[in-house]
């Protein structure tokens, strides 16, 4: 049996029998070399490049990956270590992967967050006053209950809801009285919004009512601007004389009808009506029609002909019992 080696000086093939194995030997040109040990049975060779017996079939030395017929040396895989450790990727990759999804989710979240709340009430081109379902949810969540009545005559196919803020009548025993009156078509596009309230002075309350801080929102995602212009007008004559601040205001989609009567009455600064319609219908009249206070009979008795006269009571009530007890006195 042999095995093949070759000189380490001049890289001459040899071709040695086994029973040289470990001893040293010398080639012609003057080289010395010791020869591995090999088994005494099979064929091998011996690896140039780490010098590693290896089995005279193998193309590849194990030890090193040398390649007996090319004479080169093939990249052998690494070889793993006890003492090395998992990439960075490998240990934090899903970490990454998990923290950037949850990164794209609460982003998503947040714009469609921004939009409806932004949008709260439904907006749209074809519903420029809103969507009733979408606006009867939002004051349902400030502790408003609706009560369905009859729409005004402008307003054909249409119902009107009257929007009472039950929690505050409730916890003030009925003395406070705040309404929100709404018409809807029959798909549920809004065609009026408008009520009634009483800014308290700004020494109690700075921040308004709820009916005055609802609509003043309304105002804003409608598209009103923030300063609008009044016009006084005075109504009766001698001591009975009072005068009212009006606001008309409309562009291609909506028509407002804002009334304010500053100082009436103490720890009051302005008892104020608004009304918000599609430009194809008449805020005044509506309000006239759909609730009470809106000219001057109803101011001066304080009893509305409109649909929803049950439900709104407060309406200048402290002009209305000044002017009775000043009328009165008169006739004496």
């Amino acid at each position: 049996m042999i095995f093949k080696i070759e000189c380490p000086g001049c890289k001459k093939n040899y071709d040695v029998h086994n029973s040289f194995s470990g001893k040293q030997v010398a080639c012609d040109c003057g080289a010395k070399f010791t020869l591995p040990a090999a088994p005494p049975e099979g064929d091998f060779q011996v690896c140039p490049a780490c010098r590693e017996l290896s089995s005279n079939d193998n193309v590849i030395c194990t030890s090193c990956g040398f390649n007996f017929k090319t004479g080169g040396k093939t990249a052998a895989k690494k070889k793993i270590k006890d003492d090395d450790e998992p990439g960075f990727w490998f240990k934090y990759g899903i970490l990454i992967k998990k923290l950037v999804m949850l990164s794209i989710i609460l982003l998503v979240g947040f714009t469609v967050y921004h939009y409806y709340t932004a949008k709260p009430f439904g907006i749209s081109a074809k519903a420029p006053l809103g969507l009733f379902p979408v606006m009867n949810t939002f004051l349902g969540k400030l502790n408003f209950e609706f009560k369905e009545l009859p729409a005004p005559a402008q307003y054909p196919d249409c119902a009107m809801y009257c929007f009472t803020n039950a929690k505050a009548a409730k916890d003030s025993r009925g003395m406070i009285d705040e309404e929100i009156m709404m018409i809807a078509d029959k798909s549920g596009i809004i065609q009026a919004v408008f009520g009634h309230y009483s800014l308290p002075d700004i020494a109690i309350n700075p921040n308004g009512t709820v009916v005055s801080r609802f609509l003043g929102r309304l105002r804003t995602e409608v598209g009103v601007p923030e300063k609008t212009e009044f016009k006084a007008v005075t109504h009766g004559t001698g001591r009975l004389a009072w005068t009212e601040n009006i606001c008309n205001w409309a562009n291609q989609s909506i028509s407002i009808y804002w009334s304010r009567v500053d100082n009436s009455v103490g720890l009051v600064s302005s008892n104020q009506k608004i009304a918000i319609t599609l430009a194809k219908y008449s805020p005044e009249e509506t309000l006239k029609s759909g609730m009470p206070g809106g000219d001057e009979e109803s101011t001066v008795d304080g009893i509305g002909k409109g649909a929803g006269s049950d439900m709104a009571r407060n309406i200048s009530k402290g002009i209305n019992k000044a002017l009775n007890k000043r009328q009165e006195q008169e006739k004496e």
